[in-house]
């Protein structure tokens, strides 16, 4: 597990621009939505009350979901947690998964 990130780090300032970025969209996604909705509204007429709910909950739902997943792998790059990954078998795999290994190849023979 790895151990909380001191104040002044990499790790702390990504975990803060992480934070940052993710609130000020759980601020701004609902503006959007009712946006969306009035235009609706306006070009459409009254849509019904279930299908704002449904609609607001899911698009708000699969924006934050993305944005938050989109977000940890740049933390997870950004901050150096991808560094500290270790080949659990304690193995090199550099030859492996070299393209120039005729094994790894045995078509080119």
């Amino acid at each position: 597990m790895p151990s909380k990130p001191e104040m002044g780090s990499a790790r702390a300032q990504a975990w803060r621009r992480y934070r940052k970025a993710m609130t000020r969209l759980a601020v701004i996604m609902p503006l959007l939505l009712a946006l969306g909705i009035a235009i609706d509204w306006k070009l459409e007429g009254p849509p019904p009350i279930h299908f704002i709910i449904a609609i607001s909950l899911g698009i708000f739902a699969m924006v934050m979901l993305t944005a938050a997943l989109m977000g940890l792998s740049f933390i997870s790059a950004a901050s150096g947690y991808d560094d500290e990954t270790i080949d659990p078998t304690g193995e090199k795999d550099a030859a492996r998964w070299d393209r120039t290994n005729s094994q790894s190849r045995p078509w080119s023979k």
